[in-house]
């Protein structure tokens, strides 16, 4: 059985050309954005558990309420910056869930 899109195209008439879809090429030059990542993210990766507590001064069970309070006012909340209106409507659906 032979697929449509399997089948080679020809035209009608010699000297025709066959009709493609618009944008196609657009579509294939487009390429996804690169993932961004945290240079820390990149070293700690490649350490032991501890090493990486010590480095962001954190350990197994967490911060204390005190230690995060203080953290929260220095650096603020841990939210990254929003890229658009949908992750936007995303973000807000999500903490309206979270217990």
């Amino acid at each position: 059985m032979t697929r449509a899109w399997h089948r080679i195209v020809r035209p009608s008439r010699p000297g025709a050309s066959v009709g493609l879809p618009k944008g196609i090429f657009a579509a294939l030059r487009r390429q996804p954005p690169p993932i961004r990542v945290a240079p820390i993210l990149l070293e700690s990766a490649s350490l032991t558990s501890d090493v990486v507590f010590q480095r962001l001064q954190s350990r197994l069970k967490g911060l204390s309420t005190s230690e995060a309070e203080a953290r929260l006012s220095e650096h603020g909340p841990n939210m990254p910056p929003l890229i658009d209106a949908r992750v936007s409507a995303v973000t807000r659906q999500v903490a309206r869930e979270d217990p």
